[in-house]
């Protein structure tokens, strides 16, 4: 499996470059359009299935996807030390991951009302995307370079073009299909 390397990228310096990266993070279609997962005998029609038949969520965005937590931790490891006196550089830190679909959790309990679009929908964590900066704009920009990676890019003109880099894993969940570079 292809990890992104921190270290491999940098950040844009271009004031213009940075608001364009960080709108299209923000308006990205994983935020937007659940995990999917396979149906039980469903399996090739599932694999086969194209953008246009998959429906946008009603009341998601990434501001139900992205939680963005201001910390303050330890400037010698970045983390937040048990001794709250050694915490002293301010943080911002990203967890984020698309909507997930409950009613094909096998665990889940089925509502009184039954699964609709309304219910079966929450916001999942996708460990690939944590990240964080000293500023909220730099942790948005390590998000957006994280999302490219893992869910690839998408044309803002069909705004679905994300779907096509998905590929199905061993578990059964749909995940962007990965670029090695290596």
């Amino acid at each position: 499996m292809t990890k992104f390397k921190r270290k491999d990228h940098t950040l844009p310096t271009d004031t213009l470059e940075r608001r364009d990266m960080i709108r299209w993070v923000l308006e990205h279609p994983c935020w937007y359009a659940p995990m999917l997962r396979e149906r039980k005998g469903e399996t090739e029609a599932f694999k086969t299935m194209l953008p246009k038949d998959l429906d946008y969520l009603p009341g998601f965005g990434w501001s139900q996807c992205i939680s963005i937590a201001p910390v303050f931790v330890n400037p010698k490891d970045h983390i937040v030390n048990d001794d709250d006196q050694t915490n002293t550089q301010f943080s911002i830190w990203i967890e984020a991951g698309p909507p997930f679909d409950m009613s094909q959790d096998e665990y889940a309990v089925e509502p009184k009302e039954n699964w609709n679009k309304y219910n079966r929908y929450v916001a999942s964590h996708d460990f690939n995307l944590d990240c964080g900066a000293d500023t909220l704009d730099e942790a948005l920009l390590e998000l957006a370079l994280l999302v490219k990676f893992y869910y690839g890019d998408y044309d803002k003109e069909d705004g679905q073009g994300w779907i096509k880099y998905h590929k199905t894993n061993p578990n059964g969940l749909l995940f962007p299909k990965k670029e090695s570079n290596e």
